[in-house]
């Protein structure tokens, strides 16, 4: 019985992974980070004299 902790520990990290997974690469911002705007950054190219 002591030996099948570890498998079972496995088969949950994997179960839980596998239902995280979509959620891990998401790119939207958090409710919290949500303004309605967005920034822009201008980016003045060097002149050679």
């Amino acid at each position: 019985m002591v030996q099948s902790y570890p498998g079972l520990l496995l088969v949950a990290m994997i179960i839980l992974t596998l239902f995280l997974l979509p959620y891990l690469g998401d790119d939207r911002p958090r409710p919290s980070e949500r303004t309605g705007r967005t920034e822009e950054l201008h980016i003045k190219p060097k002149r050679e004299q």
